[in-house]
């Protein structure tokens, strides 16, 4: 789509800043292209509020990108507690490069299991249109209980489709950066000031 090429990630220079800085301003970037295009697109089903139209792109597209995919507790993939202090705790009398390719492992199968899962956000709303009790459990879920089943169903179409391709654009330059030797000197270097638990 158009919002996918304006919010392209150049995963080649995200692999070879260690410091994450570039790695974080294109996530926040990106997503910025994918909230212009949501925000576009829901702009069509004037039925529903503005004010709720971009309330729930705030939810969907947060504006902190880089914290939301990077060190977010719920939903970040390059937290040092989960992956650094992880395997230095359990896996300390490996070799240097051993540990460092356990780290990048650790964020690629993270990454790799979301990302093969992705679709089934799709196909699983199609099975919880034929519920009631599905769709009013996530309209709870995303704070629109008082939209009609049939709005819910338009805008949720609108934005599935948006926040796949936004989480596969974001997830690729999550595993390039991991890959490209960068993680350790992200750890102990740029991130020195985070503690693992072990270490205070």
């Amino acid at each position: 789509t158009n919002a996918s090429r304006k919010a392209a990630i150049n995963y080649n220079r995200v692999a070879r800043d260690c410091t994450g800085v570039y790695l974080a301003s294109k996530l926040n970037r990106s997503t910025s292209e994918f909230r212009k295009e949501a925000q576009a697109r829901l702009k069509e089903l004037k039925e529903i509020d503005k004010h709720i139209r971009e309330q729930h792109i705030d939810v969907v597209f947060p504006k902190d990108a880089a914290g939301y995919f990077m060190d977010d507790m719920d939903t970040g993939f390059l937290r040092k507690d989960e992956v650094y202090c992880h395997i230095r705790r359990h896996l300390n009398d490996m070799p240097g490069k051993a540990q460092l390719d356990s780290m990048v492992e650790e964020v690629q199968s993270s990454v790799s299991h979301i990302t093969q899962f992705l679709p089934e956000n799709a196909y699983g709303f199609l099975e919880a249109q034929k519920s009631n009790e599905s769709l009013q459990a996530m309209k709870r879920y995303y704070k629109l209980s008082e939209l009609s089943n049939e709005l819910f169903i338009k805008l949720r179409e609108v934005m599935i489709p948006l926040k796949e391709e936004q989480m596969r654009t974001a997830l690729y330059a999550i595993s390039a950066f991991a890959t490209g030797g960068c993680l350790k000197v992200y750890y102990e270097d740029h991130l020195k000031d985070d503690r693992c638990s072990w270490e205070m």
